[in-house]
């Protein structure tokens, strides 16, 4: 299945994934055939982003669809987030945000084989206002899992992940940027029974190793290691959601791992390199030398794309020809394709 802006989205097409609104309820059902209405429908409620299915999609499900307790993670989570974020407390929506994060935590253990870390767009199963914190920490909890963690070190570093900008969209905090580390650490602390590690997680979520970061400019050990991975996951979906820049820095991901040992952890970053794909398995691809080309996931994929020529020009590559941009020197990508024309 394959990720594809509401606006470019045809006609006819398939949905591959449930999509929800924002209490929690279907909007459309995995398999729905889109009309012009939906369309209009999907931009209505400010869904940006949907999964399609069609003949050159070769997974068979979205993973994170099979979670049965991700719709009620969702919801509960956006109730947290949005009373915290109006300087709010409330320990029942946050016991009910808890005990689903807990349920989802252990449907991810249990499929953390399956499972690898890539890049979710904003507003890709539903409107929510905190997508992005909901997909770090997915994402997070999934590297933790890689890294041998258990259930009750994923829990905590799922709730660090999520929780860590609670206050960031505070109307009542200036300087949110450089402050919100330290005021969701108090805030979460005094209204909220959490353990020193969510808490240490959330304040050193923005350090580095070499003590470049902020707001204590800790170094090494002195940082909590949920803030490590979190970081790591953080610096993942700013290369892959910056606008326009996405191939890019796709491009220049090799001369940054090699400079990564200076910011982060190295176990994490072997860890994260060998479980992440930085292109989703059925993402369509120009390349440089004119073929279209749809990712493949043949357990050796990760940083380095195993291809499947989908359409070609003739004179480069065959069309069902496999290969993979780790020995295809002088092969660039150009562009994400969104249909096979």
């Amino acid at each position: 299945m394959r990720i594809v802006p509401v606006h470019l989205l045809k006609e006819n097409v398939r949905i591959s994934s449930d999509i929800y609104d924002t209490s929690g309820k279907v909007m459309f059902y995995k398999g729905y055939k889109v009309t012009k209405d939906a369309i209009s429908k999907l931009k209505y409620f400010n869904i940006k982003f949907v999964l399609i299915t069609d003949e050159y999609c070769n997974s068979a499900d979205f993973p994170l669809a099979e979670l049965k307790s991700l719709a009620d993670a969702i919801l509960n989570l956006e109730k947290f987030y949005e009373i915290t974020s109006n300087n709010k407390v409330d320990t029942e929506i946050f016991s009910d945000a808890y005990f689903s994060v807990y349920d989802l935590v252990e449907e991810l253990m249990i499929a953390k084989n399956k499972l690898k870390i890539n890049y979710l767009p904003d507003n890709l199963i539903g409107n929510t206002i905190a997508s992005n914190s909901i997909y770090t920490a997915i994402m997070s909890t999934i590297l933790g899992l890689k890294l041998g963690y258990g259930l009750e070190e994923a829990v905590e570093l799922f709730l660090a992940a999520y929780m860590r900008n609670v206050t960031l969209h505070s109307r009542k905090i200036k300087n949110k940027k450089l402050l919100h580390p330290i005021t969701a650490y108090e805030f979460l602390s005094k209204n909220y029974m959490l353990s020193s590690n969510i808490l240490l997680g959330i304040l050193h979520h923005h350090e580095a190793i070499d003590g470049s970061g902020y707001p204590q400019k800790l170094q090494g050990d002195q940082i909590s290691e949920y803030a490590k991975i979190i970081h790591v996951i953080k610096m993942f979906y700013a290369l892959r959601s910056a606008p326009g820049m996405a191939i890019r820095n796709y491009i220049d991901l090799n001369n940054f791992l090699l400079n990564a040992s200076t910011k982060f952890d190295l176990d994490i970053i072997e860890a994260f390199v060998e479980n992440t794909l930085y292109f989703a398995e059925d993402t369509l691809l120009r390349l440089s030398t004119g073929e279209i080309a749809c990712v493949i996931d043949d357990g050796n994929s990760y940083i380095f794309p195993t291809l499947k020529i989908v359409k070609s020009n003739g004179m480069y590559y065959k069309e069902g020809e496999i290969l993979n941009m780790e020995h295809m020197p002088g092969v660039n990508i150009v562009s994400f394709m969104y249909y096979v024309e």
